[in-house]
């Protein structure tokens, strides 16, 4: 009884790479569905259902096949170097290169392999220049296929111009071409604002008031436009909002004093105006009185008497008061007193 050796590791999904102490194969496929590709060339296909018990194998360079649990055989003649089957295993391995790149550390020694090992030395050359041309092919499709196109422009989509001091939103950046990728992001240097670029998300958080003219930079280089952002501090608003209120209430109260105060002396003014033209049309009227005193002088009658007198006149027994004019040419004046004539 000989010791037996058989291990099998999983690259990638769908692919294993089986070692046992002879030879070296891959397997493709998963439930149902097989097909490996061994060192010496052999190449096994396996169809069947799943705890069914049915299935089917063929394997090629022996040609045993087996069909729902009976197994046929024929003897066929081992290749020679088994070409074709590298040649299959290479061309899936470029492919496999180019999908997952992690599998360029199993692949390397696998292209090694196939071009050093003494069974495949009659077609040492004819496999070198093989597996140069697919190894070479193969690093030119990653490359091209793996590296993502070079950033030309950014652009920044804020949503809004005004936040307020805690608000914390997600900038969406845009790259141009599509396909090319930020491997950094900056914001330009402020007073307002602090930048957390984390999968690709810019999330920005506002920790100061102010206004601020903002940009990014991705990659060290390629700025966006600006935007100018204003940020505000609710509980300063609020404050300025209560001193702007009470500014207003204090000026309305001083114009209401002056214009009580503007009354006042309006209606004081008004007063000593009416005060003064009572004054003045009592001074005219006196001035008038003694001016008609003057040329019109009061004079005195009795009830009986043919003559008029003066206030002062003794032989005044009674006084009705008239003026001159009323009774010059009607009386006599008295020749004792000699009042006005």
């Amino acid at each position: 009884m000989g010791f037996r050796f058989r291990k099998s590791f999983k690259i990638a999904p769908g692919i294993k790479f089986n070692l046992n102490k002879n030879s070296h194969s891959f397997t493709f496929g998963g439930k149902g569905i097989h097909y490996t590709v061994n060192s010496d060339g052999k190449r096994t296909k396996s169809f069947g259902i799943p705890g069914s018990g049915l299935y089917y194998t063929e394997t090629k360079n022996g040609k045993t096949k087996e069909k729902k649990g009976k197994t046929m055989s024929k003897a066929s003649n081992k290749s020679g170097g088994g070409c074709l089957s590298v040649i299959a295993l290479l061309i899936m391995l470029s492919i496999a290169l180019v999908v997952y790149s992690f599998l360029w550390i199993p692949a390397i020694p696998a292209l090694i392999y196939c071009v050093v090992s003494k069974k495949f030395r009659p077609y040492r050359i004819r496999n070198t220049v093989i597996c140069s041309i697919v190894f070479a092919t193969s690093l030119i499709i990653f490359i091209w296929l793996g590296s993502p196109s070079e950033l030309n422009s950014i652009s920044a989509e804020w949503g809004k111009e005004e936040f307020n001091i805690g608000d914390v939103t997600e900038v969406k950046i845009t790259p141009s071409p599509s396909d090319a990728k930020i491997e950094s992001l900056e914001l330009s240097e402020n007073n307002i604002a602090d930048l957390e670029y984390k999968d690709g998300k810019a999330v920005i958080t506002f920790t100061g008031s102010g206004n601020a003219s903002l940009f990014f930079t991705a990659n060290g280089e390629i700025k966006s436009s600006s935007k100018t952002i204003t940020v505000i501090d609710p509980e300063e608003e609020a404050r300025i909002k209560a001193e702007e209120e009470e500014r207003i209430r204090l000026e309305q109260e001083a114009q209401a004093a002056e214009q009580a105060r503007i009354e006042q002396e309006q209606a004081a003014a008004a007063e000593q105006e009416r005060i003064a033209q009572e004054q003045a049309a009592a001074q005219a009227a006196q001035e008038q009185a003694a001016q008609q005193s003057q040329d019109d002088p009061i004079v005195y009658i009795t009830n009986t008497g043919a003559k008029y007198h003066s206030a002062g006149c003794r032989t005044l027994k009674s006084k009705i008061e008239k003026h001159l004019s009323e009774v010059r040419g009607v009386y006599e004046p008295c020749g004792i007193c000699h009042p006005p004539q």
